[in-house]
């Protein structure tokens, strides 16, 4: 590897050297970064339908609530 750095140095100069090393540097960061967010995106979807489901849930839940309630006010008032 160092052999490789020195002959490029040599053979480009080191502003050309340095340049293509930092190409590279942020080519693979490119890459790690859009693997990260494509894992992210994946969970931020599953955890949507998990909360539409939940939501769906504590709905239904409240509206059996709203009917014993009115069933009990209707009793309370007769």
């Amino acid at each position: 590897m160092e052999q490789t750095t020195i002959n490029l140095i040599n053979s480009l100069g080191y502003p050309i050297a340095v340049s293509v090393a930092l190409g590279f540097f942020i080519y693979k960061m490119w890459n790690r970064i859009s693997i990260t967010l494509d894992k992210v995106t994946d969970t931020n979807n599953t955890l949507v339908l998990t909360n539409q489901s939940l939501i769906q849930k504590v709905d239904n839940k409240i509206d059996k609530i709203e009917e014993k309630v009115d069933a009990i006010a209707d009793k309370m008032s007769k």
